[in-house]
């Protein structure tokens, strides 16, 4: 395992496959998926649950909680599957690469641009604005670890939802 791959683990938690058996046809499990899904997280407002889509080949959802908006969170990406008389739901759940990539990409730009400018401004002797520079990419970093450390649980959320909707 290289590297970035453990330092986006640790901070995101690790991407799990699911699978879960449909009791139902594709048709009443897409209505029984649709019917515990918002389309969009803020109606009814304050809701708590699962948001995202739902179709028979591309099944998209995340856990929404109400007061907390920011940061990646982690969603179910997969689609139904057939096979022969068994249907099942089948993909992964966790922090999308994009929104991985995106944070561990800007942090080194961040911090870069911030001891640049911590040096630059050091040398004006600005007092106490130096210590600015590297107070706001910390504080980003740390928003963004205290968001996924209450999505932690996300992960679980989203498997308990999904398989009892479907069982």
């Amino acid at each position: 395992m290289n590297l970035l791959r453990a330092i986006s683990d640790l901070i995101f938690g690790e991407t799990v496959a699911f699978a879960v058996t449909s009791r139902y046809s594709l048709d009443n499990s897409i209505a029984r998926l649709r019917g515990v899904t918002a389309r969009v997280p803020f109606w009814p407002p304050l809701r708590t649950g699962l948001v995202g889509s739902v179709q028979p080949q591309r099944v998209r959802l995340r856990w929404h909680n109400a007061w907390i908006h920011s940061g990646p969170k982690a969603e179910f990406a997969g689609a139904f599957v057939q096979d022969g008389q068994s249907l099942a739901l089948v993909g992964t759940i966790g922090v999308p690469v994009v929104a991985r990539a995106l944070v561990l990409g800007l942090l080194p730009v961040s911090l870069s641009a911030a001891l640049i400018f911590y040096t630059e401004v050091s040398t004006q002797s600005a007092g106490p604005l130096r210590w600015l520079a590297l107070v706001f990419p910390i504080s980003w970093l740390l928003a963004t670890m205290i968001s996924v450390q209450f999505g932690r649980g996300d992960v679980q959320r989203i498997a308990d939802a999904l398989d009892g909707a479907l069982s």
